[in-house]
């Protein structure tokens, strides 16, 4: 559904003032003296007073929400809250309007785009599914992008080994961009490549370009395979795994020279400065 009307804050034209509003909602008023984070978000778009003095379990919601959340939220979370669908599916559903106003879940209403459709199916899906959702807006872009964002979801869920290496990388300050989230939910055939290499996945998800590499030549990942030692070194020096993954012959000598995986474990940027060339000898 469209957002409902805005008006300027504090102008007069023909919509009331957010002042004029509040003295007809008294019980809104009240919730702003609770919580005085809510005021920001009836300031961005005043409209909100009437949309939550009409959903009272949403406005109790949100006075009760930590100072944190308030703190993060944007004019978008006011756009997005002054959809009538939004607030009414807010109001009928206490597991999904207690899980959007927590501390865990501070940016899933803009990251979703209010799609609650969407978001009470990853609520009940697997951690790891749960948490990418609510920790990476490029992750649920790329959900949303799909036909069928719900089956993507439910897909990437059953992959337990796949959706904790992405969720690794976003923990480990990787995050993932769009394009390669929408590699990996929307190509089948991409997927069954990688569940041959579950300790890689770290690797093949630390850039998109590294992913692509992959997805050309997957060979390159069954000489990675062979030496644990180099997996685990490259998961924190994509640049360096690109240049290794983008050639066999780079990657093999990496592997078959096991001083490579323990220099870089020393010093990750000991062959920033050496040729593409000299790597495969």
């Amino acid at each position: 559904a469209p957002p409902r009307q805005t008006d300027t804050p504090g102008g007069r034209g023909d919509a009331p003032t957010l002042r004029e509003r509040l003295l007809s909602h008294p019980h809104v008023v009240y919730g702003v003296a609770r919580q005085p984070g809510l005021r920001k978000l009836l300031v961005w778009n005043p409209v909100l007073t009437e949309a939550l003095s009409e959903a009272p379990s949403v406005l109790d919601a949100l006075t009760a929400a930590p100072d944190a959340w308030h703190a993060a939220q944007t004019r978008e979370t006011a756009e997005i809250l002054a959809r009538e669908n939004v607030v009414h599916d807010l109001q009928d559903d206490p597991i999904l309007r207690s899980s959007l106003s927590d501390i865990d879940h501070i940016n899933v209403l803009r990251f979703w785009d209010g799609r609650l459709d969407v978001v009470r199916q990853f609520l009940a899906i697997a951690y790891q599914v749960k948490n990418l959702a609510s920790m990476s807006s490029e992750f649920a872009a790329a959900v949303l992008s799909l036909k069928d964002p719900v089956d993507a979801l439910w897909r990437l869920g059953s992959e337990s080994g796949l959706a904790s290496a992405l969720l690794n990388r976003v923990l480990r300050k990787f995050p993932g961009t769009l394009g390669l989230y929408q590699k990996v939910l929307g190509d089948e055939k991409l997927k069954a490549v990688l569940r041959r290499y579950p300790e890689q996945l770290n690797v093949v998800f630390s850039s998109e370009q590294i992913l692509d590499a992959v997805r050309a030549k997957p060979a390159v990942l069954d000489i990675l395979k062979r030496s644990s030692n180099l997996t685990d070194v490259l998961e924190d020096i994509p640049e360096f795994a690109l240049r290794l993954l983008s050639d066999e012959r780079r990657i093999t000598a990496a592997v078959n020279n096991p001083a490579v995986a323990v220099t870089l474990s020393y010093n990750p940027s000991h062959y920033h400065e050496v040729d593409d060339d000299q790597l495969v000898l």
